[in-house]
């Protein structure tokens, strides 16, 4: 299973990914989404 995060701070990526780790999840940050971030999940997800 993967978790997307979208938003917080700067600081706390590597956090948010060390915390992926414990749990033995992939982890991909989005701290500053761009314009074509909502289209990529979307074609993503829908194919599943």
């Amino acid at each position: 299973m993967s978790v997307i995060i979208i938003g917080g701070h700067d600081r706390t990526i590597c956090q948010y990914k060390n915390i992926g780790k414990a749990y033995q999840r992939r982890s991909k940050v989005f701290i500053q989404p761009t314009d074509n971030l909502l289209y990529c999940l979307r074609i993503r997800y829908r194919t599943r």
